[in-house]
């Protein structure tokens, strides 16, 4: 266990990772109590700072601290104590006060210390910057029943620029709203891309402080399928991460029930367009009840069946009831609302056969269609099975016939692969080279002979040369009888 300890503590000093020693492991079970003493950024202990930014900036510039504080830690900018925005155990925000240009000394008073964190820097007059919140501005909180968050980009209080794709291509707006949270932004322009790729810039060039929104912005004609909506933002001294997001409304401007105006105080607008889906039955009698399936169904629409204003029997957002009232032929259904021409939504074909049978009849052609469709597929499948299990019998007899033609190759593949083994063995290597050497030289032998006509050595030489054949042999098959048996 000594030995495991002391490997785990090598690799681990290796990695920059120390082992807690026995005193730490000794105090660590000295309890809650020991370790609170330890750690004195708890409540009433004194404050740790890493760092705050900006450094520099205008008065009303919002600056972040960021360090560990305990509860109830206070800023003192140039020796006064001001108020804060935001604390917590990791940072602090304030506003710089109306003071003079110049440095301030920056600190954290808490335990009853202070914690100097530097020096603030004031650039500018003694006025907060453009675009401070007023009795006129907005602030982000507001009822956003209605609203849809279409995007949201986090930006720096630079210049830059980003683009939120939107994609609601089934959604069409009435009104926006951008919204800055978390920091101060200035907004240079807005471009409003519509998915007809026309093009809307409206007038958005200020400072938005932290938490702060624009009024509604109204979208003009028919044109409120957004694409894609592109921001530019200018250098604000003092400007940190900021939340850009950006809200649209529907139906911003559709009155209530009373047809008073809407809660933000702007005159009653129409809502959006319904949509048609489909409608039941298509012809029937007079008196026969119909359905019209859609969706944004207004409690204002009406029913014009042919010329006629229908009042309908059941109405919700997504269902309008009707009953057929006296006519002759086909009669044109359409809905008509405010603002907008009248909605087609089919024909119906009014004749003096009874609707439910009618119905009854439709339902049960569609019935023996469908019973002759199953007949047809199965019939199908049942073709394609015969001719899968008829291609899987002729691939079995296939390769039946071709077994044994597999069989030799697979062994003469495995047969050269096993010499090709031998071969490259060392004692195989030496009695090749000595075997060719000694052929090599009967065979010089056996010409000299030949040549000087020495009958009598000529058939020496060959007598030698096939006990140089039979004991090469022998000695190969020596060779592959004991590579066989490894």
């Amino acid at each position: 266990m000594t030995s495991y300890r002391f490997i785990l503590a090598a690799g681990l000093a290796t990695a920059g990772i120390a082992l807690p020693g026995p005193a730490d492991a000794q105090e660590d079970r000295r309890g809650p109590e020991v370790r609170d003493r330890r750690d004195r950024r708890g409540p009433g202990g004194p404050a740790q700072v890493r760092s705050f930014q900006p450094r520099n900036g205008a008065p009303g510039t919002v600056v972040t601290i960021r360090g560990s504080f305990p509860d109830g830690a206070r800023v003192i900018f140039g020796g006064r104590e001001i108020p804060v925005t935001r604390a917590d155990r990791r940072l602090i925000t304030f506003e710089v006060p109306p003071v003079g240009r110049g440095s301030h000394p920056l600190a954290v008073r808490a335990g009853g210390a202070d914690v100097a964190a530097g020096e603030f820097r004031v650039e500018g007059d003694a006025t907060p910057p453009p675009g401070r919140p007023g009795p006129d501005r907005y602030k982000a909180r507001w009822d956003r029943s209605g609203w849809v968050q279409l995007g949201e980009q986090v930006v720096m209080g630079r210049r830059d620029r980003d683009v939120i794709k939107v994609g609601r291509r089934d959604g069409r707006f009435e009104r926006l709203m951008v919204v800055v949270e978390d920091s101060d932004l200035e907004m240079t322009s807005m471009r409003i891309t519509f998915t007809n790729n026309d093009v809307l810039e409206p007038a958005l060039k200020h400072v938005f402080r932290e938490n702060d929104r624009t009024r509604g912005i109204d979208l003009p004609g028919e044109r409120r399928a957004i694409k894609e909506i592109e921001f530019r933002y200018g250098n604000l001294p003092g400007g940190g991460r900021a939340r850009v997001a950006v809200w649209g409304r529907e139906d911003g401007g559709r009155p209530g029930p009373d047809g008073r105006p809407g809660p933000d105080g702007r005159p009653p607008r129409r809502g959006g367009k319904p949509i048609v889906i489909d409608f039941w039955p298509r012809q029937g009698s007079v008196g026969t009840e119909v359905t019209i399936q859609g969706r944004r169904f207004s409690p204002q629409l009406q029913v014009v069946f042919g010329n006629q204003v229908i009042t309908p029997s059941r109405r919700d957002e997504n269902l309008i009831t009707f009953k057929v009232p006296r006519h002759r032929g086909g009669a044109p259904i359409a809905l008509r609302g405010t603002g907008w021409r009248d909605m087609a939504v089919g024909t119906f074909d009014v004749s003096g056969r009874d609707a439910s049978r009618e119905r009854e009849r439709w339902r049960e052609q569609r019935r023996a269609e469908a019973k002759r469709w199953w007949a047809e597929r199965q019939r199908k499948v049942a073709r394609d099975a015969a001719a899968r299990e008829a291609a899987l019998r002729a691939e079995e007899a296939r390769l039946e016939r071709e077994r044994e033609d597999r069989r030799k190759r697979r062994r003469a593949a495995l047969r050269a692969r096993w010499e090709q083994r031998l071969l490259a063995s060392e004692d195989v290597r030496a009695e090749l080279a000595l075997h060719a050497e000694r052929t090599a030289r009967l065979e010089r032998m056996q010409r000299l002979a030949e040549a000087g006509d020495y009958g009598s050595l000529a058939i020496r030489i060959r007598v030698l040369t096939e006990i140089e054949e039979e004991r090469h042999q022998r000695r190969m098959d020596d060779l592959k009888v004991a590579f066989a048996r490894r």
